[in-house]
């Protein structure tokens, strides 16, 4: 079997048993089907094998998609279906934030922020926090109230800072990906509803951990399974808990973000890495999590 077959073969089938155990259904483990591959290549040494039949994984997602660390689609399912991302949106809020920000600028919330929808931190106008405390809010609980906060931090408005995350998914090469708000709650403006597709966003999870300089920062927030921190005047305390739960059920997982709104129904990407293939999973518009 040709080298580079072989190899596209390992990748197709460990990164699809991620793409299975993304949507609950994992059969066997990325670890065991790493060990499956390595024999499989041990044998190849010594054996003719004819290149095997890979059936793809059965989806419930409306969309989904999975890539490997260069980008190339290994499975698809109307990929470039137009769809509504929730609070998967807040991959390019925390990218952007640790980009353009820095962990200690101070952080104050306005009226938009504090009347901003469950699920919320709670703040309250006129309260500040550290900007490096807010991405654990909006990485690990996905507190939309965070996401206003360091939008008009990083942007000086939530418009503005539409107009970055625009710019930042155009660049990353993104081909059909409109943003309005930063926590993904259903907006619309001049340029269209709030959208994207499960290719686009794959393309956004897939900068946010391998390519950003600020990657090793992104892993770190989103890998973090616990947090607690207050607001400036030390006058209240918040606990934050990390709702990925594929970072502590699936070898391999590095990162991933959850979303769910009525119009968007559940939505989810996540990034994860064995010795085959690092690959990117997104879904979207699954009936159930």
């Amino acid at each position: 079997m040709d080298r580079n077959n072989k190899n596209k073969i390992c990748a197709a089938f460990i990164c699809g048993a991620f793409l299975i155990g993304a949507l609950g259904g994992l059969g066997i483990s990325p670890r065991e089907a790493d060990r499956m591959m390595e024999g499989a290549e041990a044998q190849a040494k010594t054996t003719a094998v004819s290149q095997p039949e890979i059936s793809p994984p059965s989806v419930s997602a409306e969309s989904a998609v999975l890539i490997d660390e260069s980008g190339q689609i290994l499975y698809e399912k109307n990929a470039n279906a137009k769809g509504y991302p929730a609070s998967t949106t807040k991959i390019m809020t925390c990218i952007l934030a640790l980009e353009n920000g820095q962990e200690q600028t101070v952080a104050t919330a306005s009226a938009k922020a504090a009347a901003a929808p469950k699920v919320h931190l709670g703040v309250r106008k006129g309260e500040q926090f550290l900007l490096g405390d807010l991405l654990y809010s909006l990485m690990l609980e996905s507190h939309n109230d965070a996401a206003v906060m360091i939008a008009e931090t990083i942007g000086g408005s939530v418009e503005e800072f539409a107009s970055l995350m625009n710019e930042k998914a155009a660049a990353i090469g993104c081909t059909d990906t409109h943003f309005v708000t930063p926590n993904g709650l259903d907006a619309s403006d001049a340029g269209g509803d709030h959208h994207t597709t499960a290719a686009d966003l794959a393309r956004i999870m897939r900068y946010c951990v391998w390519i950003s300089p600020k990657a090793a920062q992104f892993l770190s927030v989103t890998q973090t399974r616990s947090y607690t921190f207050w607001d400036l005047e030390k006058k209240n305390m918040f606990n934050c808990y990390n709702h990925n739960a594929l970072l502590d059920q699936m070898d391999g997982a590095v990162s991933g973000k959850t979303g769910f709104t009525a119009k968007a129904g559940y939505c989810y990407t996540g990034g994860a890495g064995w010795k085959a293939s690092d690959c990117v999973v997104a879904c979207m518009r699954m009936a159930q999590p």
